[in-house]
């Protein structure tokens, strides 16, 4: 199997978290626990947002150009969206 981009990755991680009886989005989805670079996650988290893979994702920005600095997931949700997604695609 090909390795996974970040993007991928991510959205496979939230899929991963969904499927447990008591998901922990807050803890378990970041950039640290998937293993991938902050920047990337951050870029992937806002990329899945817009094409409706996921929901309840927020944003904090600031600075020049806006830039995302913190993701917020304590209430994200992945759409039927994305795990057709995953499925698809990433399973």
């Amino acid at each position: 199997m090909t390795e996974l981009n970040t993007k991928d990755k991510v959205l496979l991680e939230i899929y991963k978290e969904y499927q447990k009886d008591v998901p922990d989005m807050k803890n378990n989805i970041n950039a640290k626990n998937i293993d991938v670079d902050l920047d990337e996650y951050k870029s992937a988290m806002e990329k899945h947002d817009n094409e409706g893979n996921i929901r309840n994702v927020t944003f904090t920005r600031g600075g020049q150009g806006n830039k995302i600095l913190l993701v917020h997931t304590d209430n994200l949700m992945i759409t039927e969206r994305g795990i057709d997604y995953v499925k698809e695609n990433l399973l």
